[in-house]
This record gives structure tokens, sequence and C-alpha cells, in this order.
């Protein structure tokens, strides 16, 4: 039998039609995950805090440790509004905000 009929048997195969679609698949999910990642970059994009005296959406202005868990992998998150109202969340990595 000759190279090129043994090629066309191959690529008529289910399992070679599968493989074959594999780099397109792998490239569109890899897409997908840095476009997750860049969005998830930041804890004020992943976790939006609304502002309880007006409303609009908070700001990220930084982070410290937990003054009481800190020592456990607590952090303290700080949202500011331009409306000027500040607040502070509890934020760990394994559990997210508390």
């Amino acid at each position: 039998m000759p190279l090129s009929e043994i090629l066309k048997t191959i690529e008529k195969s289910p399992t070679w039609e599968t493989l074959a679609k594999l780099p397109a698949q792998l490239e569109a999910l890899e897409r997908r995950v840095a476009a997750l990642e860049a969005a998830f970059a930041t804890p004020s994009s992943a976790n939006a805090v609304a502002c309880p005296a007006c409303g609009a959406a908070m700001k990220f202005v930084g982070e410290r440790p937990d003054p009481t868990f800190g020592r456990l992998g607590f952090k303290e998150h700080q949202f500011q509004c331009e409306c000027g109202y500040r607040t502070t969340r509890q934020w760990s990595q394994q559990k997210g905000y508390r």
C-alpha cells in the first residue's frame, strides 16, 4: 500500500480528526484563560464593592495585613468611592472576601 493511501486512511480516522482540532482548541482555551487572569488580576475587578452611601462601584486603593489575622495570611483591602466613602474588607487567598 503506497504511503499516500495510508495517509488518506489515517486522515479519515475519527481519532485523527479529533487530534487535528486540538491545536485550535488549545489556542482558544489559552486566550480564555489569559482573559480571565487579566479580569481577576486585581481584587476590585474580581469583586467590585458597591458604595453603601451612593451605590457606585468603589475603587480598590490598597491592602495591608489584617490587624488581627495577618499572621494567618489574611489581608485587609481598602476601598474608596468617588463620593468620599471609605471601607475595608477582609480577604484571604483561600476563601476570598469574608
